[in-house]
């Protein structure tokens, strides 16, 4: 029965996503500026009129397109393989990346059905819900961070090291952000391998992640976080003591975006940067509890809600769908649930490690989702503005596989 399973889950998942993703009206997730970051290294541009409110599916090839952004993450890795895998050629057909993300998903589903048997079709509505596989025809760095880090998980419940080894070092050289749920997984690879090079190497990706945190990227989250998230909550002495100048307080409430503020310039924005300290605001949030608090709820019921992103369209212009228009089926059900009842969010990580406590889980995947949804949220929350409901896909995505994992073991435990 599990080696039926383990062919009937994925193959289904396959099929389920080939429908979705592959097929006209081909869905995908529109750009919002950063896929430069990956496609600007392999000279691809796509139509900028449709950044935001139509997915591109077509990125032409051009010399002159040609920039570096100085980042360096999995996602390069993806979008390498899949101009090997189409040929290369003129224009670049977004799903062939869409093709290596979901290959190494449903190799990640395989192997959880390999231990789970049929109890693994729970996992597709949650976890192939069209909120995380919608980033699969894309270039977000996230897309490379959810489908390996499904591929790390499933090797540790079936114990594949040389798997785990791979995919953890994929996840944690996905997004700098995601560094120090890198770790917790680093941790918990070498708790259930004992390999001291195992964890000597990936915590070094994780560490080689974070440099690869680029000054203007690093300014330009500062920047938002201090004028456009703290000046909302913080008193002008607040912000003052992080290092903040006195005249640069006219800048409250806009972002480092906008065409008229000084982070368009490089120099201020490094020099802005260089000054703003993070024990500084560490302390800030310590001394004023409240703050991170109100950063909390508020991201918790105005940001999270919108699991699949409000102004990124699913469709291409020729669909003929209206401006941001979002894909239905079978595969958006969960997280439309789950935007409705998102303030329950809290009382199931309550109930977990209640349930984790006494049954001594903690050691456990269902513990390592807890541990790093809760850093994914905290990061989001209080070291990023602009964007955060995009941003806590993560935390999404671990509070699904949290949620799979108190179904399935409970039923075990109630058996």
């Amino acid at each position: 029965m599990v080696r039926r399973a383990t062919i009937a889950v994925p193959a289904l998942a396959a099929a389920l996503l080939g429908w979705q993703l592959f097929l006209p009206p081909v869905i995908g997730l529109a750009d919002n500026s950063d896929f430069a970051k990956t496609a600007g290294l392999f000279s691809l541009r796509a139509d900028r009129a449709d950044a935001f409110v139509h997915f591109a599916r077509l990125w032409p090839f051009d010399p002159s397109y040609y920039w570096d952004s100085g980042f360096r993450t999995t996602g390069h890795v993806h979008l390498w393989l899949a101009r090997a895998i189409s040929g290369g050629g003129a224009v670049f057909d977004m799903r062939w990346i869409g093709l290596t993300h979901a290959g190494v998903a449903l190799a990640a589903l395989a192997l959880a059905a390999s231990a789970l048997g049929w109890r693994a079709l729970l996992l597709i509505p949650l976890l192939l819900d069209f909120a995380y596989s919608a980033y699969f025809n894309s270039m977000f760095m996230d897309a490379a961070s959810i489908v390996w880090l499904a591929l790390a998980l499933a090797a540790l419940v079936t114990r594949r090291e040389g798997v785990f080894a791979v995919a953890c070092l994929a996840f944690v050289c996905s997004k700098s952000t995601h560094a120090i749920g890198g770790v917790l997984l680093c941790g918990a690879g070498f708790w259930v391998f004992r390999r001291w090079a195992l964890l000597a190497v990936t915590l070094a990706a994780s560490a080689w992640s974070l440099t690869r945190i680029t000054p203007v990227y690093q300014g330009q989250a500062v920047y938002n976080l201090i004028f456009t998230k703290l000046a909302a909550h913080a008193t002008d002495a607040d912000i003052l003591s992080l290092g903040v100048r006195q005249d640069e307080l006219r800048w409250k409430n806009t972002t480092a975006f906008e065409p008229h503020v000084p982070a368009q310039d490089e120099r201020w924005l490094r020099e802005f940067s260089s000054r703003i300290s993070h024990g500084d605001l560490v302390g800030l949030y310590l001394r004023h509890a409240a703050i991170p608090l109100r950063f909390a709820w508020n991201d918790l019921t105005v940001e999270a809600p919108n699991i699949r992103p409000v102004h990124l369209g699913n469709y291409e212009r020729a669909a003929g769908q209206p401006l941001g228009g979002k894909a239905g089926g079978p595969l958006s059900a969960w997280s439309w649930i789950r935007s409705k009842t998102m303030l329950g969010v809290p009382l199931l990580f309550a109930w977990a490690a209640w349930w984790f406590t006494r049954r001594g889980q903690w050691l456990s995947i269902g513990g390592l989702a807890w541990l790093m949804a809760g850093a994914e949220f905290g990061i989001a929350t209080l070291a990023d503005a602009c964007e955060t409901s995009r941003h806590l896909i993560l935390f999404h995505y671990l509070t699904d596989i949290l949620t799979a994992y108190l179904l399935i073991t409970f039923r075990q435990v109630r058996r």
